[in-house]
């Protein structure tokens, strides 16, 4: 597992690593594979960062996803239509 330092981290970030939660980011990171080779979509960099690396980056000690559901709001004409 390869840990990694979040650009914008969270108060509940400090609880979870308290609670022996870790970031990882190869789950996201083949996601972002899969979206670029087969769907035809080049995530945005705050799109990957902010939502793809936040929901599938982070596992518990049990290695299980932190996050079970994820509701993303977003503005219209943000770049969100990829997602």
């Amino acid at each position: 597992m390869t840990k990694i330092k979040p650009k914008h981290e969270l108060p509940t970030d400090a609880i979870a690593i308290a609670k022996g939660c870790i970031r990882d980011d190869f789950e996201a990171r083949q996601i972002r594979t899969f979206a670029k080779k087969y769907c035809g979509v080049d995530l945005l960099d705050w799109q990957y960062d902010n939502v793809v690396n936040a929901i599938w980056g982070w596992r518990r000690p049990d290695n299980k996803l932190r996050y079970r559901y994820a509701h993303l709001w977003c503005p219209k004409k943000s770049g969100v239509l990829s997602l």
